[in-house]
């Protein structure tokens, strides 16, 4: 996995512009590095995306609040434990 956005489903883009795509790695890095910040901005820059996106799957606000965390938990014990050599 290249990337933490290889985790979304449907091939969606996250990135709409060639800056953000510039810093979404910049902050995948840092995150890589054990920078508690840049996961939080990573969150912050990106939870109602993935809420809104599971929501249009499930149409279930419980659900779709466990999902989306549970993503970002995924994406944090991946990258605080997974692989490293990319």
């Amino acid at each position: 996995m290249s990337n933490v956005f290889e985790l979304i489903s449907d091939g969606e883009e996250m990135s709409e512009n060639h800056q953000q795509t510039i810093k979404d790695k910049e902050l995948v890095e840092r995150i890589k590095n054990g920078d508690a910040t840049a996961f939080e901005e990573l969150t912050n820059v990106y939870k109602e995306k993935i809420y809104q996106m599971a929501l249009s799957k499930t149409r279930n606000t419980e659900d779709t609040e466990k999902l989306t965390w549970d993503f970002f938990a995924n994406v944090k014990i991946f990258y605080n434990h997974g692989s490293r050599n990319e």
